[in-house]
């Protein structure tokens, strides 16, 4: 067939870690063959040279780095087609990993202020009825300052931070949003409130409609979803690394303070309404599937254990060394 999956890839909220179990893991006809020195991998269906996974790892950032949902929407099927050179009717699956606002948001302060390839947001071509529309220079935060003398106070006191609310806008329909006017009168752009209402219920919408997602706090729950939906098996199931978890603990997982927490929910607030939500549909899906299908229901038992992996955590000790 032409099914291709999709990774939508959030910084900082574990999806590094399920594109390595989907390229090493899975158990597969033909498995994915990867270049360490070019860190390329080539994931072809059986008999031909087409990729059944669209992703940082197998295609490149061939859509900007870490495109957003709006990007990708409009750029895969081109990509796919140059590199398989003509053009074919796929169906394609689109995929992410979520993770609870307030750490992902402390991850990517740590990766900001390390200076470890920090990326922003990249501002959208702004179109109205196929007409392009002059908008307004976006704001930027830090400008002509070094990383490393930015305070937390001050990453998560600009408004202007495209890591606020990360999650809801790589997963948000930016066309709705960006460059019609309000209600057709001329001049008059969506206010920031209307254009949160917009981009949170169409980030939510979108995540419905994902064949799947998973949690980076769930990673059992989420795998067996994602075997479930594509019928397919992970060769092994991902082990805990409690000398990691223990060395992170110590190397890098500062435990936030009640007024940090608070700061970062507040800024937050669409991340995390949204990640409520996700974790909503990501439980009534399991006990859906669970109740079907014995084997899941078996691996119930062990959900919350403390003992997984936590997807993004494992991304954060490496990114930490």
């Amino acid at each position: 067939g032409a099914d291709v999956i999709v990774l939508l890839q959030v910084q900082n909220a574990g999806a590094n870690f399920l594109e390595r179990r989907l390229i090493e893991d899975l158990v597969l006809q033909r498995p994915c063959a990867c270049r360490r020195r070019r860190k390329i991998c080539h994931c072809y269906r059986p008999r031909k040279r087409s990729s059944w996974l669209f992703s940082r790892y197998t295609l490149g950032w061939k859509c900007g780095v870490h495109p957003d949902w709006t990007e990708l929407n409009t750029c895969v099927d081109r990509v796919l087609d140059e590199d398989e050179g003509s053009p074919t009717k796929r169906r394609y699956f689109y995929i992410t990993v979520l993770r609870d606002p307030v750490s992902r948001f402390r991850s990517e302060w740590r990766r900001f202020h390390q200076n470890r390839g920090w990326h922003g947001s990249r501002p959208h071509p702004h179109f109205c009825l196929d007409q392009p529309v002059s908008m307004p220079a976006p704001s930027v935060c830090f400008e002509g300052r070094r990383p490393g003398n930015i305070t937390f106070a001050e990453f998560v006191s600009c408004s202007a931070n495209p890591a606020i609310n990360r999650q809801t806008h790589m997963l948000a329909d930016h066309d709705l949003i960006d460059g019609c006017p309000q209600n057709d009168s001329a001049g008059l752009l969506l206010t920031k409130e209307d254009r949160d209402i917009v981009l949170l219920a169409s980030a939510k919408k979108n995540l419905e409609h994902m064949a799947f997602f998973g949690l980076a706090e769930f990673p059992r729950l989420s795998e067996s979803l994602f075997e479930a939906t594509f019928k397919l098996k992970f060769r092994r199931r991902a082990r805990p690394r409690k000398f990691l978890r223990g060395r992170s603990m110590g190397h890098s997982r500062t435990i936030p303070s009640p007024g940090e927490v608070e700061q970062v929910t507040a800024a937050n607030s669409l991340d995390v309404e949204l990640y409520n939500h996700a974790k909503e549909i990501l439980f009534a899906r399991f006990h859906k599937l669970s109740n079907t299908d014995p084997a899941v229901e078996r691996e119930s038992n062990s959900v919350d254990s403390e003992d997984d992996e936590n997807w993004a955590e494992e991304e954060d000790f490496f990114d930490n060394l």
